[in-house]
């Protein structure tokens, strides 16, 4: 199985807007976000929902990619057809997952899936040449959505995100439940063409001091089948 089919199906969909997990190059440009934003702002009309809204989008979607990194446990539902649990570590490019069959080391060079009911190991290239061009039909624009805000109830946001007319981007529509207080999301829905995908987000930890977890322990599965894809060239 390809990277990207296994990014889309287990990694992309795992955190907040989870189809974007940053590339090297999109982390590199972070810096001017906040600049782009100030633009748009100044060039075009908010009102005082659409403001409150974003300002509630940024810090939600910085609880799950700052600096700092988090864990969370999730629960995600593909339209029923497509289903997964466990628990992800993410800090800056780092990431690693696990659930019941599985587990999946992740940084800017390697990408290493073990499936331990086969006992195979398959070793990817994080970004060859092919696989970047699919893993960018999946980049996210902060700047090209329409946003809303409403109460969901005493302690929660519901926030709603609908691709603007003429902006060019495969997620669609997102639909998130943020914490008033600490603005962490608890359930998020992406639509993606005309696929809607639920993720529950639980025990959300923000933080992550030891790194350690970051590193594939070989020697664990040194008796696992290892394939190791990273020259193939498609």
């Amino acid at each position: 199985m390809r990277i990207h089919n296994i990014t889309l199906r287990i990694l992309s969909l795992l955190m907040l807007f989870t189809l974007l997990i940053p590339t090297a190059a999109e982390e590199r440009s972070a810096k001017t976000t906040a600049a782009v934003a100030e633009k748009s702002s100044k060039t075009t009309a908010q009102t005082p929902n659409e403001k409150q809204a974003r300002a509630i989008f940024d810090k939600a979607f910085d609880k799950l990619f700052g600096p700092e990194g988090c864990s969370l446990d999730y629960n995600l539902n593909v339209i029923g057809i497509f289903k997964n649990k466990g628990s992800i570590w993410k800090k800056g490019m780092k990431i690693k997952y696990m659930d019941d069959k599985r587990e999946g080391w992740m940084n800017n060079q390697t990408v290493y899936l073990v499936d331990k009911k086969n006992k195979e190991v398959d070793i990817y290239s994080s970004t060859p040449p092919k696989n970047q061009k699919k893993s960018h039909e999946f980049a996210f624009n902060q700047n090209d959505y329409k946003y809303s805000i409403s109460n969901h109830n005493s302690t929660e946001y519901a926030l709603n995100l609908s691709l603007k007319k003429g902006a060019d981007g495969t997620i669609k529509r997102i639909k998130a439940i943020v914490n008033k207080r600490t603005f962490t999301p608890s359930t998020v829905k992406v639509k993606v063409s005309f696929v809607w995908a639920t993720l529950n987000i639980s025990n959300y930890r923000q933080g992550i001091a030891d790194e350690n977890i970051f590193i594939y322990p070989a020697q664990k599965y040194s008796g696992y089948k290892i394939t190791d894809h990273r020259n193939e060239t498609d």
